[in-house]
């Protein structure tokens, strides 16, 4: 699809349709649902460049239609800081965000968060090899946190940067696995760490979830020993630690 009107058009229509099922899911079975949708090969939702990606408000990948191993990598800061100026942030608020000054990052919070509830979407080109593409301000209708609904991006691992990852050191990691009782140890442990990663309150509990359990380097997988989360109604994977899918 070429970029212009039809992918503007495209992207805002994915972008309303997520802004209904919000409104209108009885639960979270039916907006993951939909993320398996929006993942098929050949559907409306997805052809050949032309797919959605979502980043959060600090520039992590929580959605990605067409390469779910990157979900919950970090955006390249330059990347990220185009795609906020397209959309009407100015670059004294991007400077500021890092700021070393509480009170300054503060305003530029506040300042960004202004800009994005309105809503914009624009064209981008960060200058880096197919970095471009339209984004579009999605904010969710119950919290009122905006993300960013991205089109015509072909996001892959170089376009984001190697992000430390905090790992904790479990009783029984996927290396102790050796028979059924360690399994059940490390399954108990992952479980434990994934429920208090969720309940942390900082709403990016999934995504670190995410990050941690593809980790070659971590605790949660080790050859063929690795962790997956499904949800048992709809039978949904939410989370699974092989690194490419």
């Amino acid at each position: 699809m070429e970029q212009g009107g039809d992918l503007r058009a495209f992207l805002l229509s994915v972008t309303d349709i997520t802004r209904n099922m919000f409104w209108t899911a009885t639960g979270l079975q039916q907006l993951s649902y939909f993320g398996c949708v929006s993942r098929q090969k050949g559907s409306v939702w997805r052809s050949g460049s032309t797919y959605i990606v979502q980043v959060t408000l600090n520039g992590r990948v929580a959605v990605h239609t067409k390469d779910m191993s990157l979900g919950g990598g970090l955006l390249n800061p330059r990347i990220y800081a185009a795609i906020l100026s397209s959309l009407g942030v100015p670059q004294a608020v991007l400077d500021d965000l890092a700021s070393s000054d509480a009170d300054r990052a503060k305003a530029a919070q506040a300042a960004l968060m202004a800009v994005l509830l309105q809503e914009p979407d624009a064209a981008f080109d960060a200058g880096l090899p197919g970095a471009s593409g339209h984004a579009a301000v999605f904010v969710s209708p119950v919290e009122r946190i905006p993300s960013l609904m991205i089109a015509g991006f072909d996001l892959d691992a170089s376009h984001l940067v190697e992000g430390k990852i905090d790992h904790i050191k479990p009783a029984v990691a996927a290396s102790d696995v050796v028979d059924r009782e360690t399994l059940k140890a490390f399954v108990k442990e992952a479980g434990n760490y994934i429920a208090d990663l969720f309940e942390s309150g900082d709403g990016l509990g999934y995504l670190t979830a995410k990050r941690a359990m593809k980790d070659p380097n971590g605790p949660w997988r080790h050859g063929s020993v690795y962790l997956g989360v499904t949800d048992r109604l709809a039978n949904i994977i939410h989370i699974h630690g092989d690194l490419h899918t």
